[in-house]
């Protein structure tokens, strides 16, 4: 009966490293994958490259924090100083948006900042695994 215990510990261990193991590839290859597609439609010159590539930053955050949300047990590390200062940021861009001549324009540009932040903290709290993507 103890020999069973142990070897359905084990099997349980294995399964749940096996499960962390799977998770952070497939989070790599989103993150290459979302590098890739960025690298290709901006730096090649495709038409309306750039917009697609807009659109691809302002979605790969949402992607990867809903794959981290519901598939990894990890929490997000945010610096509360950055953090604080990125909010202050916010608050004025969105000030200046309501206040513009090109209301569009302007919220377009808010959503990338607040995107090119959500980055941020995905390659902040997970820097190790960028690392070995992006040496």
């Amino acid at each position: 009966m103890g020999r069973f215990v142990l070897v359905s510990k084990f099997t349980i261990l294995f399964t749940i490293l096996k499960q962390r193991f799977l998770m952070i590839m497939v989070s790599k290859i989103l993150f290459a994958s979302f590098l890739l597609i960025l690298f290709i439609f901006e730096g090649l010159g495709f038409k309306d490259g750039r917009e697609i590539a807009y659109y691809i930053i302002v979605i790969a955050p949402l992607v990867l924090f809903l794959h981290i949300f519901f598939h990894t047990r990890e929490g997000i590390i945010i610096p509360k100083k950055i953090a604080f200062l990125f909010l202050l940021f916010l608050i004025f861009s969105a000030v200046s948006t309501l206040t513009s001549l090109n209301i569009q324009r302007s919220f377009e540009f808010l959503l990338l900042y607040l995107s090119s932040f959500l980055l941020f903290i995905y390659v902040f709290s997970y820097r190790e695994e960028v690392k070995k993507i992006i040496p």
